[in-house]
């Protein structure tokens, strides 16, 4: 396990706006970041990074919380992989201390599954540089396509030799479970139940995550006699799942955020020699068909993306789809098709770096005139290619968003095809109002298909309790201005005040009547605040939050939300101006709420109490204390008024 030691260095060290923005692009926003929300598909940013609190909110999905959080929900990693993956970030050695049995056991199987596929890529990696035969066989084959040593061990390629267990021999001397190997598809088991290796004599190209987790592997065969695919990539798993995967994306974020656009390949190689010629900011859809969730990987880092395809009728066919893909997701949409004969990889291996660079500069073109080009062959177009054409363009403008650039395009589509506009408008509107219905009937499938799962399960939907709320602003108070001094009305004497801190007055008055708080998430947050104060006798900053992996999702959200008057004061005609006296009497009628409505509860637990006992003295005794209450209340209700108008 991670010494205590080693989890403080690291919250001590990261920056949350430097993690995320591995992942995401974000843009100056003030003294903040903003970006389009990675938990949901918006068109409108509403993620927010603070690096002086060090925390992000997701105001479209409710996700918030600091660096460790994010990589949780959007790596889907556990904490300790998140504290190991920023420790890499920054060179922070860490400290291990034994596993406890308990802990041992409490290791999920997905974790359990990364550390096997390191651990194979390391060995593959070994294979490639220290034996003869990766060296022969797999190196010269690197070194023949034109990829320097320094690319090789950028992108972490390794072999498998040619002996059919040389894989399943090793790590059986290293221990690992040969289950989690079929899981991962490295081995493969026999009609007689032997094991043996499926990439044997293949050089090998790790797929990398986005935390820079290794996935799953392709392999590419050696043998030439084989009679085996060229290419074989591992299955799905718990851990790799190949739609959601864009291969290279872990070494090519920062140039795509810096760039500004993104270059997307077909194959592992195309992505390494373009890298290698100095265009980084390259990916390929990894050994896939486009998805739509590879799409939107790129739609977190920019919305601009240039399409690199082959220059053979295969990958021109393959263009069409790929367009509308990114069309669909409102992208600027540059194409690029090489010479016939070349895929990026072969064409960057005849040219130097400069070459290109130029060539992609030169013949990157808009989607519509690469459509029209490519629909419209020959000299002189036909009318049936015309028509044709015009018909593919406006599918692909009837899936742009906005009406202003589906104008600006229908206009160059008309120019480019030599078609009266009106023409081509009339048409666009008969193919947007066709899309729309075919959305509606799909919209009212997934409606009914959604309300049958409600009948077959149906859900309580979450009711916010009053208290739940009122322990919600209390702590908002605590957390945003727990130190600061103010001078509060007496809430039962008029011509008494009480000089106190805010997280001081809430603190005392909640202890002499010894009340807490209901809610489990909100009670951890308050016991960590007034455990702080009792001890140090001040109330914490953001860095003690951001540390408290248990409440740090919590605490982004309550350092999010900003300052509203209660509904209460507007109805009545109260106007506040003075931001201190706003809190000062916030402060007071939250603390008289929470007090108030735990009255209430006492009340009716008693009342229902005496309705069992058969004790009369034991009844009065109880219906004593119950006046007690109600005239407490009373008073509480009415200084209230006073307080709200």
């Amino acid at each position: 396990m991670i010494s205590q030691a080693t989890i403080d260095r690291i919250f001590e060290t990261m920056r949350i706006e430097e993690v995320i923005g591995d992942f995401i692009h974000l843009k100056k926003a003030g003294a903040n970041y903003k970006a389009l929300s990675p938990f949901t598909n918006e068109r409108t940013p509403s993620f927010y990074v603070s690096p002086a609190k060090q925390i992000f909110k997701c105001f479209s999905s409710g996700i918030g919380g600091n660096a460790i959080t994010f990589l949780m929900e959007y790596e889907k990693m556990s904490y300790v992989e998140a504290l190991r993956y920023i420790a890499k970030k920054y060179g922070i050695e860490i400290e291990e201390k034994e596993p406890t049995p308990e802990e041992k056991e409490a290791k999920t199987q997905e974790e359990s599954l990364f550390i096997v596929n390191e651990w194979a890529r390391r060995w593959f990696e070994e294979q490639l540089w220290n034996t003869e035969e990766g060296r022969s066989v797999g190196l010269a084959y690197f070194r023949e396509r034109g990829f320097t040593d320094d690319t090789i061990r950028k992108f972490q390629l390794g072999y498998n030799p040619s002996n059919s267990t040389a894989l399943v021999d090793a790590a059986r001397r290293a221990g690992h479970n040969p289950d989690y190997l079929l899981t991962l598809g490295l081995i493969k088991k026999g009609d007689k139940g032997d094991l043996y290796d499926a990439f044997r004599e293949r050089v090998i190209f790790p797929i990398i995550d986005r935390g820079g987790r290794t996935a799953g592997f392709a392999g590419r065969i050696m043998n030439s006699q084989a009679k085996a695919a060229k290419y074989i990539n591992s299955p799905e798993s718990p851990v790799y799942n190949k739609s959601k995967i864009l291969y290279g994306l872990h070494v090519a974020r920062k140039a795509i955020g810096r760039e500004d656009i993104c270059f997307l390949a077909e194959g592992y190689t195309d992505v390494i020699s373009l890298h290698q010629a100095g265009i980084e900011n390259v990916v390929a859809s990894s050994g896939t068909s486009l998805t739509d969730d590879q799409v939107r990987l790129i739609r977190q880092l920019t919305s601009r993306v240039g399409i690199l395809f082959d220059g053979d009728p295969a990958g021109i066919r393959a263009s069409q789809r790929g367009i509308d893909m990114f069309l669909k997701e409102d992208f600027d949409v540059k194409v690029l098709l090489f010479p016939e004969g070349d895929d990026p990889d072969s064409f960057t291996r005849k040219h130097s770096p400069v070459e290109v660079r130029a060539f992609i500069e030169s013949h990157l073109e808009d989607f519509i005139r690469f459509k029209a080009r490519v629909l419209i062959t020959g000299p002189e177009a036909t009318p049936i290619q015309k028509v044709q054409a015009a018909r593919e363009l406006l599918e692909s403008i009837a899936l742009m968003k906005g009406e202003l650039k589906q104008s600006v395009y229908l206009k160059e589509a008309a120019d480019i095809l030599g078609i009266d506009q009106t023409i081509l408008a009339t048409e666009l509107q008969t193919i947007i109002s066709r899309n729309a219905l075919q959305q509606q009937k799909e919209q009212k499938v997934r409606q009914r298909t959604s309300e049958l799962k409600k009948v077959e399960a149906p859900s309580q939907e979450k009711v916010i309790s009053p208290l739940f709320a009122i322990e919600r602003q209390l702590l908002w108070l605590l957390v945003n201005f727990g130190n600061k001094e103010d001078r509060f009305k007496h809430p039962f004497e008029d011509h008494e005040f009480i000089e106190a801190r805010i997280g001081e007055l809430i603190y005392h008055s909640l202890e002499e009547d010894g009340l807490t708080f209901e809610n489990d998430e909100h009670s951890a947050l308050a016991n960590l605040i007034f455990n702080y104060f009792r001890e140090l006798n001040t109330f914490p900053d953001h860095s003690f939050f951001v540390k408290h992996q248990e409440v740090a999702a919590l605490y982004a959200e309550l350092s999010s939300i900003s300052y509203k008057i209660s509904p209460n004061w507007v109805a009545r005609g109260i106007y506040v101006t003075d931001f201190n006296a706003l809190l000062e009497i916030d402060t007071i009628e939250t603390i008289l709420r929470f007090k108030d409505l735990h009255l209430e509860r006492d009340i009716q637990k008693l009342t229902q109490t005496i309705s069992s006992l058969a004790d009369e003295k034991q009844s009065e005794t109880l219906s004593r204390e119950i006046l007690t209450k109600i005239n407490l209340r009373r008073k509480i209700n009415n200084r209230l008024r006073r307080v709200v108008g």
